[in-house]
């Protein structure tokens, strides 16, 4: 079922939430937002399977029940949710909610730049009150169709998210499609990388990126591209930042290859030497065809005379990346079949 049209409207709000109070054997629902008798009454029916909600508004969670206010089990069928635009404070309400069901998916869409902390927040929450072990999509992004403001250069360090706060979702050991994108994206370093991939071994898709165009100097080296070749061999998809910038020797005695990654983005990850660094990456995942950089995703336009140094730093690395994806055994191998 269906219901919503996108606009915040109080009166629309308490017609659909009336008219969900109707619905008895429901499995899906897609609406922009409800009150808190509508969703106290969707916590108990037993076949909810799948909910969508449009929480535009802060003040909105103060629509939402408190989970002690719920009969046990509440949501006894929720599998997946997907929050379209909402910020952090109300998923953490929400979650207080889902403690009592097996969670399989959840994807939120955020509107304004999280802190470090209102992000360390969110995953403590996420900790607390998912199944550690039924989750296996997570997306934490920003919201479908919003460009996010960018925070000051001068403040990135209260944005980024580092190996601590990153760490807390370790505990999720079943995860194999993971998305997430703070504003300026993360502080990881190659024993962070080990970590991570010890802990997600189920992967297929991973991507860590940023929200705005704000991206923090990642730790990572190309060293901690070994992690998910060890650890991940089911990942195909993989969007990371790392500095490329200096080359590990290859020993081939002991290098450990995956052969399921098809696509690396590095959005602005430093590199100096295209050919050594196709070289390394290759030994790793020779089954590698695609890389993306941050000018995949944007509308680039033609270099000027007024273009300033950031652009045309950008425009130098995806240009030294499309060189390494250009000589990438895997690429000869997709383009023939």
């Amino acid at each position: 079922m269906y219901a919503g049209n996108w606009q915040d409207n109080s009166s629309l709000c308490r017609t659909v939430s009336k008219n969900v109070l109707d619905l008895q054997r429901i499995e899906e629902l897609v609406v922009d937002e409800l009150d808190r008798v509508a969703i106290e009454h969707l916590s108990q029916l037993s076949t909810l399977k799948y909910l969508r909600l449009a929480t535009p508004h802060l003040q909105h969670s103060l629509l939402l029940p408190h989970s002690s206010s719920l009969v046990d089990p509440a949501f006894p069928a929720l599998r997946a949710v997907d929050f379209d635009e909402t910020t952090v404070d109300i998923v953490i309400h929400f979650l207080e909610l889902l403690s009592k069901c097996g969670l399989i998916r959840l994807c939120v869409g955020i509107m304004v730049p999280a802190t470090t902390f209102a992000t360390g927040q969110l995953y403590s929450s996420l900790r607390s009150h998912l199944s550690h072990s039924a989750l296996q999509t997570l997306r934490v992004d920003v919201a479908e169709n919003h460009e996010m403001f960018t925070p000051p250069a001068t403040m990135i360090a209260h944005y980024v998210i580092n190996r601590d706060v990153l760490a807390t979702l370790f505990c999720f050991t079943n995860l194999t499609e993971v998305s997430l994108s703070p504003p300026v994206g993360f502080d990881i370093d190659d024993a962070t990388a080990w970590d991570l991939a010890r802990a997600w071994p189920r992967l297929t898709s991973l991507y860590l990126g940023t929200a705005t165009e704000l991206q923090y100097p990642s730790s990572m080296t190309l060293g901690g591209l070994r992690a998910f070749a060890t650890h991940c061999k089911d990942l195909n998809n993989l969007v990371i930042a790392f500095n490329a910038s200096t080359v590990p020797p290859i020993d081939n005695s002991s290098i450990i290859s995956q052969s399921s990654l098809i696509l690396l983005d590095t959005n602005k990850s430093p590199i100096n030497d295209p050919v050594a660094v196709a070289r390394f990456i290759s030994a790793l995942f020779p089954n590698l065809a695609i890389i993306h950089t941050y000018l995949d995703w944007i509308i680039e336009q033609p270099a000027g005379e007024d273009e300033d140094d950031e652009a045309a730093q950008a425009r130098l690395l995806s240009a030294r990346w499309k060189e390494v994806e250009s000589k990438l055994p895997g690429k000869q191998k997709w383009f023939f079949v």
